[in-house]
């Protein structure tokens, strides 16, 4: 299931280093499965990939406007267990205009 979403709050999680090149940032955190269906929300600059349980989920972010930033929503409850879930997120801020990227803050908000 892939939907368009929007934050109603989002809270940038990325290290402040706003004139940095070539930055890579890894978020590891742990969650417990809910019963029903689980999403993740997640918008991103430049680039991230997303991992559950060691299985690769999705990257991003889908390509926008330059100064707008799409949340990439995704059903993950097939990667979950009852147990402990381990979540890795891998932003990668390049901080350059280039053909694929725009030049922005590097950022991430789940």
């Amino acid at each position: 299931m892939i939907r368009d979403g929007y934050f109603r709050r989002g809270i940038p999680v990325c290290p402040d280093r706003k004139t940095g090149y070539n930055d890579m940032t890894g978020y590891a955190f742990s969650c417990r499965a809910a019963c029903g269906c689980a999403v993740l929300s997640v918008a991103g600059a430049d680039a991230f990939k997303v991992y559950v349980n060691g299985a690769f989920v999705c990257s991003g972010p889908e390509r926008a406007p330059s100064g707008v930033f799409r949340v990439t929503e995704r059903e993950i409850s097939s990667h979950l267990c009852r147990k402990e879930n381990n979540v890795f997120v891998l932003v990668a801020g390049y901080g350059v205009n280039t053909y694929e990227y725009a030049r922005n803050d590097s950022f991430l908000c789940l």
